[in-house]
Parts: C-alpha cells; structure tokens; sequence
C-alpha cells in the first residue's frame, strides 16, 4: 500500500491510499483522511503508514481542519474503516511517523516548545488498547524529523540532531 497526500475535487488536500499488487498493477485510489483541507499550496508534511499483523492500518498525517493544523493518528477497526483521529502533541507538532511490530505500536513526532525540540510519542504494547506518552530524546540545536525503524525485537527511533549527530533510540517496547 501507498499513502499519499492528494489533490481532490476543489483543491481538497486529504490524503489517498492506493494498493500496489505483487504483478505491478495499481488498483483505485481510496480516500484515506476526510479533513477537507483546501489550500492552493503542497504542503511538505507527508504521512505514514503501518499495518499490523491484524491486518490493522496505522497512520499519521499533518493536516488543517478548520483554522486548526495539527498532526493526527488514526487506525482502521477489523472492517477497515477509519476511526476517528487523536490529535497528536500541540498545534506545534509536525512530522509525525508510526511503525508495529507484534502488539507494539510506536507513533511519534517533532514539536518544538520555543527553546528545544523534543521528539513525543504515544506507545502502546496491547495492539492499541492502551497507550502511554512519552518523551523519547530532547534538543537545542537543529534536527531532522523522526524515524521508527523495526529490528527483530523491537521499533526504534532514528533521530538526528545537530548537537547529539545521529541517535538510535528504543521506544520502551518488546513484542
């Protein structure tokens, strides 16, 4: 699967889902966020996407609902209709990413505070059910936006930074 931010119908700037098959055919492009941002501009904030062995969809994106931008999550339930999205950290927030890995799902993204920028995140070990917050690395100087990487055991953040250069972070969770 693919996600992307597309153009609709009267420069609406939501996001679309497109399925590539294993023969390199391309099935219809589906609606996958319903903000209804419309803006005569291409926004440099892309989403993310994850599935779950469950077959579950994960995705973050950056979006403007009404006069209000922010960075959202939302997942599909078993029928694979979205359900309503969390708004992630403060209108600061940017350049959100997911990954899964077993019952372990990672959201994070960049939100700078006025002095620092911290990468947060929400961490979940039961699929979703239950999520925790937390900090994962902090700041002072310029930085790239966050990264989930999965190994064998675990999602990790790849994060670089000015100051610190290239920092590999566990998120807290074992599947």
């Amino acid at each position: 699967m693919a996600l992307w931010r597309h153009v609709f119908d009267g420069s609406i700037r939501d996001h679309a889902l497109i399925e590539l098959t294993p023969d390199g055919k391309l099935g219809e492009p589906v609606r996958a966020t319903f903000d209804n941002w419309k803006v005569e501009a291409c926004p440099h904030h892309g989403p993310s996407i994850a599935y779950g062995t469950d077959g579950i969809r994960h995705q973050t994106w950056f979006d403007v609902k009404g006069e209000e931008g922010g960075v959202f999550y939302a997942a599909t339930d078993a029928a694979g209709t979205l359900q309503t999205p969390v708004v992630l950290g403060s209108a600061q927030a940017e350049h959100a990413d997911v990954a899964v890995h077993g019952n372990d799902i990672a959201v994070v993204w960049k939100e700078f505070d006025g002095q620092s920028t911290a990468i947060r995140g929400r961490l979940s070990a039961d699929g979703g059910k239950h999520w925790r917050n937390v900090e994962l690395g902090r700041t002072e100087g310029a930085s790239d936006q966050p990264h989930l990487i999965t190994d064998r055991a675990r999602i990790l953040l790849g994060w670089r930074t000015q100051n610190e250069g290239l920092r590999i972070i566990p998120t807290g969770g074992n599947s």
